[in-house]
């Protein structure tokens, strides 16, 4: 009897032990979804704090000459073909980047999809996981920023560009490049605008794909144009768009890249990547 009254309690005292560690477990779940929950509510509200007056020229303004017989609308072209007009207007910024860089010291441009939630600073550092886990005005926040790979010139004259986001639930950061496997989504935000200090851009978008980090990366450049030729067309049959975009040797082509949704285990290495053409705004 005694043996079994004993074998009784130990199995009373095991099963309080697992119920009170199973308890433990909940609760630091509990607390650490909290405290994920409320970081995430932090970054958001950092961003709906920015307060940005975006004037971007979307398309090139007329230039006005007078003659003799009056005043003339010519076009851009002979700015450049006839040096007895006046010099173009000097490049002026879509915003205040001084003002900016006073709370986002690192700050190289602005991102925008209208019609979208990426409308958010383009920062960069030299450290491509730092902005992984920090606002652009450096603090720490799993949120993240937009930001522009470390390897590339914040002028944007690389070859190829890469841009970095987080895939969020909420669809805030690059949250929504998953919809572009939608071809009516893609129609509808085809072009990403990008300002910066020195011009404004636009992204036209043409591809979309799925790649495994573990096996493969968007290329640096390209060693010529039989290479570039083939990574495009290598990237047309594997895209998720259909697009009209023509890329030819020498344009820049930008990757805007986030993480693959969903996505558990070894899986996780699996990347999102929209593809696009830089163009000049005013062209």
């Amino acid at each position: 009897m005694k043996k079994k009254a004993d074998k009784t309690k130990l199995k009373i005292v095991i099963l309080s032990i697992i119920l009170g560690l199973s308890l433990v477990a909940m609760i630091g779940l509990s607390a650490a979804y909290i405290v994920n929950l409320n970081n995430n509510r932090q970054g958001q509200a950092f961003y709906a704090s920015l307060s940005v007056d975006v004037v971007p020229s979307f398309a090139p303004q007329p230039i006005i000459h007078e003659t003799n017989t009056g005043v003339e609308e010519l076009p851009r072209e002979r700015i450049i073909d006839d040096p007895a007009l006046p010099e173009p207007e000097p490049f002026v910024p879509a915003m205040d980047f001084d003002e900016l860089r006073e709370s986002i010291p690192d700050i190289v441009g602005w991102i925008l999809s209208e019609g979208t939630p990426i409308n958010y600073p383009l920062v960069q550092t030299d450290d491509n996981s730092f902005y992984l886990t920090h606002l652009p005005d450096k603090s720490q926040n799993n949120l993240g920023s937009v930001f522009l790979d470390y390897r590339n010139n914040a002028d944007f004259s690389d070859t190829n560009i890469f841009i970095y986001g987080h895939n969020t639930t909420s669809g805030t950061m690059f949250g929504t490049l998953k919809n572009y496997t939608d071809q009516q989504y893609f129609d509808a935000h085809d072009v990403v605008q990008i300002f910066t200090p020195y011009n404004n851009f636009d992204v036209q978008l043409f591809a979309g794909y799925l790649l495994d980090s573990r096996y493969e990366h968007p290329p640096l450049g390209f060693v010529g144009e039989t290479d570039f030729d083939e990574y495009i067309d290598d990237l047309k049959s594997r895209t998720f768009l259909q697009s009209d975009v023509q890329v030819s040797y020498g344009d820049t082509i930008v990757f805007l890249c986030t993480c693959q949704e969903g996505t558990r285990g070894e899986a996780r290495s699996m990347r999102r990547v929209l593809v696009g053409k830089l163009v000049d705004m005013g062209d």
